[in-house]
């Protein structure tokens, strides 16, 4: 300002000698003057100014449920410059420090929404309008100053409120300085921007959520305009029904011309379109994350779910429908090559248990030569769990739906509509469920239907188990799995008290076997769905010869059975280490122990030193026949499993699944559990006396399945 003044007085002078060209003189001399008198100070201006903008054509985000999206600047004022002096006493130097801030609107999202609820600058948390259930005073008063730092003033629908602040690092950042425009119809324009703009000249933003930040402190991000994220709330309660009748109804479809029933219970937790977009595009996002599918039937738009599609029985006579003189396959069957399918599906996602930040689920099939890897991108808000479900659903899509069919048909299938399912004989004669994407109607009395082979199981929504980094088999062929269930007394203390079953898992022999999966059919869905899974073989196998009664009660010298295993390998114990509970092994209903293992052939072993009728199986050391089951009780591999006692009694099926196989191609197993862990067993020590009068009592000693020997 010095050097501005000397310049303007110089030229003042000059004009009262000279006129304007004294003036021109005299400003120069000026100049001159005010910079010998007050030299420029270099100071380092900040670099980046608007780092967010909003260029015409920028789409507006549509937030559905709770999202974090960025924002687009929509005004800001120039920087105002904040200096600082420090020191200068007693004669010291003084150290003068520059800081800026500005005043500034960022575009949010269209409008109307529910609230802003936190607020990032370059991805450090600014603002958090959140319950805080963690102040340490439990009764703040606003209006007190020594409580008036646990709050900031908020500009929401229209009106200043009081909002309790999380942590002294946002009053640091904002300064009071948030206002918030939910986007309604109603909403004035901001009167700071206003003072800037002018009265007039100033948008309100109707139909449109912004966000003001007034005085806005740049110190804490290099003195340079951060960049914005906004968790918005658009509604706490959407639906996949929500969001498609909101996307038709933008483009012009009626809600009278949809049927979206079927998708009206699923809850979509946050969605965001943040970007051109066809709405054709938006909603086969949503078809691939929720496993539905919309099609049109009688004028109105449908969703149905993928794992509920009607089926529809074809006869055979039907297949191959033609015109006079010419020739049709009954099914054309076409086959994508093992190569070009994806061994690996990668799902990119907003992910609601670390701030909606980005990250990658992914599934993978460690089977098979396919090396190709399919990356996915959603802009939606899933946990962790349920964006790796849904990557391990598209790797299975993609190897189920691998085989595209085409068939004619008969004028009286007309009714078929697309996702329904047809069941029909196979060209080996198999039966093929096959899902309907197009139909073609032709003028000589028939239909062309084409689609993809299909199978709803691989929609079941149990939840995965922990996901585990698994090193691929250089074995290709998958080898079957074998499951043991098991209805035992309790073997472990740490399987607790409840009614339960004991299971495990091991390969056919046929190959290297690398885990499994545990299936329970869903009487709810009629499907089957996976609970648990294992990567521990159980040692296993069938007895080759008849084990010989003998007594529980003391060791079995003379008896001894061949076992021929699976899997696995046996041997010997002391008889300390015995009596201890090793080499306890599963012998048909009979639980036995053994001392000596001797291997007969590769794969036989025969056993001796026995320990019979034990953990109360006492009644079955008779039972045994060829061929029954031998499975290793101590050797790893075992798992046990809780169940309800509405299910004691009931016909449960189950089937194990190896590790890259399709899971609807696995026969399953019916199994009736009667919960052999809580079954009492039977007393011991009984012995009787008669008093004078011909009275028997008896007295025994009862055994507890708990905290007991084998």
């Amino acid at each position: 300002m010095g050097r501005v003044a000397v310049s303007l007085a110089g030229a003042a002078i000059g004009f009262s000698v000279g006129g304007p060209t004294g003036a021109r003189w005299g400003l120069v001399a000026g100049e001159i003057l005010g910079g010998y008198l007050f030299p420029k100070k270099l100071e380092q201006k900040p670099l980046d100014y608007k780092v967010q903008g909003a260029d015409w054509g920028t789409a507006i985000p549509v937030v559905y449920g709770t999202y974090r999206i960025a924002g687009s600047l929509i005004w800001a004022t120039d920087l105002q410059e904040h200096k600082e002096s420090q020191g200068g006493g007693k004669g010291g130097p003084s150290i003068t420090s520059t800081s800026y801030s500005v005043s500034c609107a960022a575009l949010v999202a269209a409008g109307p929404i529910e609230s802003v609820t936190r607020i990032w600058a370059d991805s450090k948390l600014i603002y958090d309008g959140r319950p805080d259930d963690t102040a340490e005073d439990p009764d703040p008063d606003p209006l007190d100053p020594s409580d008036m730092w646990r709050y900031r003033r908020v500009f929401q629908n229209n009106m200043w409120s009081t909002v309790p602040r999380t942590d002294e690092k946002t009053v640091l950042a904002v300064q009071d300085s948030v206002r918030v425009y939910l986007g309604t119809e109603a909403q004035m324009p901001d009167t700071l921007m206003e003072a800037d703009l002018g009265m007039g000249s100033t948008p309100a933003h109707r139909g449109v959520a912004y966000v003001v930040f007034e005085n806005l402190q740049l110190k804490d991000f290099g003195n340079r305009v951060p960049n914005f994220t906004f968790e918005v709330v658009q509604a706490t309660d959407v639906t996949v029904s929500d969001i498609i009748r909101d996307l038709l109804t933008r483009v012009g479809v009626a809600e009278a011309e949809m049927d979206l029933t079927a998708t009206d219970a699923i809850v979509v937790k946050g969605m965001a379109v943040n970007s051109q977009v066809a709405v054709r595009e938006a909603l086969t996002m949503l078809m691939s994350a929720y496993a539905f599918d919309i099609y049109e039937a009688d004028g109105r738009i449908t969703t149905i779910l993928r794992s509920t599609c009607p089926t529809v029985v074809v006869a055979e006579a039907d297949l191959g429908a033609r015109e006079i003189n010419s020739h049709e396959e009954r099914v054309s069957l076409s086959r994508v090559q093992e190569v070009e399918l994806p061994r690996q599906v990668d799902v990119t996602y907003a992910a609601i248990e670390h701030d909606y930040q980005q990250k990658i689920q992914r599934a993978m099939r460690f089977s098979g030569y396919s090396q190709n890897v399919e990356s996915v991108q959603i802009p939606l808000a899933l946990d962790d769990e349920g964006a790796r479900q849904l990557a391990e659903t598209l790797l299975q899509e993609f190897w189920v739906g691998r085989t595209s069919f085409r068939v004619t048909l008969p004028w009286r299938y007309l009714k078929l509509t697309p996702s329904d399912v047809l069941q029909v004989v196979g060209p080996g004669g198999g039966t093929l469920n096959l899902k309907i994407a197009k139909i073609a109607v032709g003028l000589i009395g028939k239909i062309e239907v084409t689609g993809r082979e299909w199978d709803p199981d691989i929609y079941s929504q149990i939840p995965l188990p922990a996901s585990a980094s698994v090193v691929p088999p250089t074995i290709r062929r998958v080898p079957n799995s074998v499951l043991e269930i098991m209805d035992l007394p309790p073997l472990r203390e740490s399987d607790g008290t409840e009614p339960g079953f004991y299971w495990g898992v091991h390969g056919d022999g046929t190959g290297p076997w690398a885990g499994a999966g545990l299936y329970q059919k869903s009487y709810s869905r009629s499907s089957f769905g996976l609970i648990d899974s294992t990567t521990t073989e159980l040692t296993a196998g069938t007895a080759a010869t008849v084990l010989a009664t003998s007594s529980p009660y003391y060791w079995d010298r003379v008896n001894t059975v061949d076992v021929t295993l699976l899997s696995g390998t046996l041997e010997s114990a002391t008889e300390i280490e015995v009596l201890n509970g090793a080499n306890a092994a599963l012998l048909g209903t009979e639980i036995i122990q053994f001392k000596t293992v001797t291997q007969l052939t590769p794969t036989t072993w025969q056993l001796s030193g026995l320990l019979r009728g034990r953990k109360g199986t006492e009644a079955e050391v008779g039972t045994h026949t060829i061929g029954e089951r031998f499975v290793l009780l101590d050797g790893g591999g075992l798992e046990h499993r809780a169940i309800y006692s509405s299910q004691i009694g009931q016909s449960l099926e189950w089937k194990a699944v190896t590790d890259g196989q399709i899971q609807a191609d696995i026969p399953y197993q019916t199994v009736t559990l009667t919960a052999a862990s809580l079954r009492p067993w039977s007393p011991v020590h009984i012995e009787g006396s008669r008093d004078g009068g011909s009275n028997l009592s008896l007295t025994w000693v009862r055994r507890s399945r708990y905290a007991n020997e084998w």
